[in-house]
């Protein structure tokens, strides 16, 4: 597909990105960004890849942002997309062409499983999360951002590994009470002066419900939804 819509993606932070050793592909990051005081960082969960193409595919250190402007260009033609995109939208937004490059140009997104899974029912190794949580250090070190959001609540354990001398994850815990029966993952990131709500929910696809989880989110987390459910026309 033809890259329509990478004027919405900064690529101040490749350089970076590309001394980050863990991490395969870029992050999506939006054009507005980082000239914002609210920097969401959303995290998917993995990338499969089930015969020999996808593989070659996702050596494509693009293949992320590739997969964000064909959400985009999904979106803009009035169709639909991948569940897990549908899911997250609705979350945030009324889904509608303006509304989806508004919120991917505020964004930064990428998926915490770096290692493509070769089956659809493939789970990721403790060792592939462990990586994860490593490489998210090293993103959050580039980013600066705000917020985190982690689709899903698999990929928590081996969160030990992020922390280092700069970065902590602290007070990391299933939240009390459960949404769409299941328990939100919840923990703050010290980063220099910086705490970073980090916020794992459940998969945005099958048997997702986006009113139930926005609303735990005002609450969670209302600087983030504040600033990305309101569409502001450039």
């Amino acid at each position: 597909m033809e890259k329509s819509f990478f004027n919405l993606c900064d690529r101040q932070y490749d350089k970076e990105f590309d001394k980050n050793t863990l991490l395969e592909r870029y992050p999506w990051v939006g054009c507005n960004f980082a000239k914002s005081s609210c920097r969401p960082l959303i995290l998917g969960d993995s990338h499969y890849a089930t015969d020999d193409d996808a593989l070659e595919y996702l050596k494509d250190k693009d293949s992320t942002r590739d997969v964000i402007n064909t959400v985009i260009a999904n979106k803009c033609e009035g169709e639909n997309t991948w569940n897990m995109f549908e899911g997250l939208l609705k979350t945030f937004i009324d889904v509608s062409p303006d509304n989806v490059k508004d919120f991917w140009s505020k964004v930064a997104f990428y998926n915490f499983i770096q290692e493509p899974m070769k089956k659809a029912d493939e789970i990721p190794s403790d060792e592939d999360k462990g990586k994860g949580w490593e490489c998210l250090a090293g993103v959050i070190k580039v980013l600066h951002p705000t917020s985190i959001l982690i689709v899903g609540v698999r990929n928590d354990c081996c969160s030990h590994r992020i922390n280092g001398e700069e970065i902590k994850l602290e007070e990391f815990k299933d939240d009390i009470k459960k949404t769409n029966n299941c328990a939100p993952r919840i923990g703050n990131i010290k980063f220099g002066n910086d705490v970073i709500p980090l916020t794992m929910i459940k998969h945005t696809s099958q048997g997702y419900s986006y009113d139930e989880w926005k609303k735990y989110l005002r609450i969670r987390d209302s600087q983030m939804m504040d600033y990305l459910c309101t569409y502001q026309r450039k």
